[in-house]
């Protein structure tokens, strides 16, 4: 089982969950984590914790698969995390994150149509939003949200294996700035409002 956990110590709200590795009595668990969530975006650089036959394996399709591994960055990476607080760093992101997330869901519950709904997460860099059932976000986002509103946003569709909701989207409340949030929610609610009613 690979637990993937890239956004684990992103937690604004609730308790950190344990992870399922922690529960792993017979070495089947393989926890990947990264530091890109945490720490910087572009350094594209994470880690494995799993049993040690599972690591050894994993060495070996690694040195096979990549050949042109990072290693400067790997050994700033190092020498960084041997000098830097890590946890007071994600401590603060975490600050960050979790005052432009409520901002982002203040706006929509102000801002969205009736029918619209959008998660609240206690973690993470994104949030759900779903329109009323029969609209293609893909669509409005290309035709109307772009050209009109300004505003870019990933149609949920992408990220399903099977059976895609059109009428979702993911929102990333992290990267923009608390004034960019505003103005987005806002051009975007008015647009929706104007097309959905």
């Amino acid at each position: 089982m690979v637990e993937d956990c890239p956004y684990r110590e992103l937690r604004y709200e609730g308790e950190v969950q344990p992870s399922l590795r922690s529960f792993d009595t017979e070495g089947r668990v393989i926890h990947l984590g990264s530091f890109s969530k945490v720490l910087c975006p572009g350094l594209r650089i994470g880690y494995v914790i799993a049993d040690v036959a599972i690591i050894q394996k994993l060495l070996m399709l690694h040195s096979v698969g990549d050949l042109q591994c990072t290693t400067v960055v790997m050994y700033a990476l190092d020498r960084l995390l041997e000098q830097f607080d890590l946890d007071a760093h994600v401590r603060h992101m975490c600050g960050v994150y979790a005052e432009k997330k409520n901002r982002m869901i203040a706006l929509l519950g102000e801002q969205l149509p009736p029918g619209a709904t959008y998660t609240n997460p206690e973690g993470g860099l994104f949030l759900w939003l779903t329109l009323p059932g029969g609209i293609d976000m893909g669509a409005l986002m290309r035709e109307v949200l772009v050209p009109r509103a300004k505003v870019l946003l990933l149609p949920g569709e992408a990220l399903f294996c099977e059976n895609p909701q059109r009428n979702t989207a993911r929102l990333n409340f992290s990267h923009p700035s608390l004034e960019k949030i505003e103005q987005g929610i806002a051009s975007m609610g008015r647009v929706l409002r104007e097309v959905i009613g």
